[in-house]
């Protein structure tokens, strides 16, 4: 069962408070895809259901007689027994994707966005969110390879070894992310019939821990990316003709990452371990033309 209170109220015409709390709950899981037949994947299984409690308060605004807009809000979500999977090595050397239930998961913080109409060809935006998304209790968690505190036994799997993982950060969660962006509608001229608009976006975010074992040769650095375009509508705004520039400056990032697990076990000299980058539909600077057509 789940819920929500919430309650509003306007500060002035143009201004409105609100708060809410709520509750979340997913049901009991089963690990179906890494072998229910793997004595030590079973061993974890049945998972707790996952439970989630939420509070926000925020901020909503139309200001500048409509022609800008603010909005606010701080948050906050703790989970218990929340459900992951994460790849585990065991005592006989075999590897699985296992799922986890981390004790206690917490994410808090605050974001906003604004967009404000600074003259009629001019519209501006920005929008800034800052996130701490970390492991509150988990004496269980999963190793990676080269981690030196692997020395908590496996309570669930005799001969087998994980770290305390509590305190660790959430993976793929930035603590900052920033976007910033303006459009400028050219003034009309004899020879240009139709208007045109050119834009500009710069979104940048910090580094993120890759996995949730805490793997710091997965972490990925932060980045920034700059894209440009323009675009031109008849006046009946049915055909619409754009064009433009992603990632300008040619910044190569990934979105995603597997590995830290070992290919194989050697007799002597170090593990050997595999790794992959995913990068990002825009990880290279490329340029497009589109067509709208609205019937």
């Amino acid at each position: 069962m789940t819920g929500k209170l919430g309650y509003s109220f306007h500060v002035t015409r143009d201004v409105m408070a609100y708060g809410t709390a709520s509750t979340g709950n997913k049901g009991v899981a089963y690990d179906m895809t890494s072998g229910a037949n793997n004595p030590n994947v079973f061993a974890h299984l049945p998972l707790a259901a996952e439970k989630a409690f939420s509070l926000e308060a925020g901020l909503k605004a139309n200001l500048w007689n409509n022609r800008a807009t603010f909005n606010a809000a701080f948050f906050q979500t703790r989970f218990r027994d929340y459900q992951t999977s994460a790849t585990e090595r065991f005592s006989d050397g075999s590897l699985a994707s296992v799922l986890y239930s981390i004790p206690a998961i917490q994410t808090r913080g605050f974001e906003a966005d604004a967009t404000v109409l600074a003259t009629r060809a001019l519209l501006l935006n920005a929008n800034l969110a800052f996130t701490r998304a970390t492991i509150r209790s988990w004496d269980q968690g999963t190793c990676y390879s080269g981690a030196t505190d692997c020395t908590i036994p496996n309570r669930l799997v005799p001969g087998a070894f994980l770290r305390d993982a509590s305190g660790g950060a959430m993976p793929n969660s930035p603590k900052w992310k920033l976007s910033m962006g303006a459009e400028y509608t050219l003034p009309r001229a004899a020879w240009l019939p139709y208007p045109v608009a050119v834009n500009a976006q710069w979104r940048t975010q910090s580094a993120v821990r890759g996995a949730i074992s805490q793997d710091p040769s997965l972490d990925r650095p932060g980045y920034g990316i700059l894209d440009l375009g323009a675009h031109v509508a008849d006046a009946t705004g049915r055909y619409k003709l754009s064009v433009g520039v992603r990632n300008v400056l040619d910044k190569h990032y990934a979105v995603g990452n597997v590995g830290s697990f070992l290919n194989f076990k050697r007799t002597s000299g170090p593990d050997i371990k595999s790794y992959g980058w995913q990068p990002a539909r825009d990880a290279f600077r490329y340029t497009s033309i589109r067509l709208d057509m609205t019937f």
